[in-house]
């Protein structure tokens, strides 16, 4: 037996130890809570975030602070367009176009739509997360107060240090 197998033999026992300190209820929350809390956020994200969205008005006070701060940007229209000549038709087009008041506003506001709706998302999916973490972490707290009884104590514990190892 060489050095790195004594090591490896060395972290299993390691990772055995500690397995058998938690417990197998506390073991396999810890495995699966953060598994879990993806997959409920992910399925459910969307439907709070148009809940959000529904209720509150944080969606409002979001879409006009990106809006403001778009605006700011780009005071009165003023986008700066090169292409070509400055003479050009393809010049003409595109100053007038970009230099139209009526785009520029819808431009910002559905750009400021978009970054809004992003916002929300990322939001309802956070909440969700540490929401379905808390309550699964809470869940296996209990349930690891349960299994102190004397028979499935000593089940809690070998089944802690398996799943360690």
């Amino acid at each position: 037996m060489n050095i790195l197998d004594a090591f490896i033999i060395v972290i299993i026992l390691i990772f055995g130890f500690f397995g058998y300190k938690r417990g197998l209820v506390l073991s396999i929350i810890s495995l699966t809570s953060v598994i879990l809390s993806f997959i409920a956020a992910k399925l459910f994200y969307v439907d709070l975030a148009a809940n959000i969205a529904a209720n509150t008005e944080i969606d409002t006070k979001i879409n006009l602070y990106i809006t403001g701060k778009l605006n700011a940007a780009y005071p009165g229209g003023n986008v700066n367009v090169s292409v070509g000549n400055s003479g050009s038709p393809i010049q003409w087009i595109v100053t007038k176009l970009f230099h139209s008041d009526t785009i520029i506003n819808n431009t910002v506001n559905s750009i400021a739509s978009q970054i809004t709706a992003v916002i929300l998302n990322i939001l309802a999916f956070v909440i969700l997360f540490v929401a379905v973490l808390i309550l699964i972490k809470l869940i296996g707290l209990i349930l690891n107060k349960l299994s102190k009884l004397p028979v499935l104590n000593f089940i809690n514990k070998l089944g802690g240090s398996v799943v360690g190892v």
